[in-house]
């Protein structure tokens, strides 16, 4: 069930853009691809630097949500995961493989 589409106010939107010190505007996909992988990038080094748990939030101190065997074995392919986003990202649609 698709409700109403929800866009932030024209205001609003140009708060954010300021804030984040972003500029709104067409961009191509060769653009979008090569931001999302310089950002992922930046999330694999950071990870590597500091681990998914910088401050040390991991163990029994988590909420139990946070515990369950789905989240630890997505913590343990964090890294797989990454890698998949980008070649996903560069790979045409139509030869995409879902698993």
């Amino acid at each position: 069930m698709t409700g109403p589409v929800v866009r932030p106010s024209e205001r609003t939107a140009l708060l954010y853009d300021n804030f984040f010190m972003t500029l709104r505007g067409p961009v191509d996909d060769d653009t979008t691809i090569t931001q999302l992988l310089r950002r992922l990038r930046a999330v694999a080094m950071d990870l590597a630097v500091n681990g998914l748990y910088p401050l040390g939030h991991e163990g029994d101190e988590r909420p139990e949500e946070l515990r369950r065997v789905e989240v630890a074995d997505c913590e343990n392919r964090i890294g797989h995961v990454l890698h998949e986003v980008g070649e996903a990202a560069v790979t045409p649609a139509g030869s995409l493989s879902y698993q």
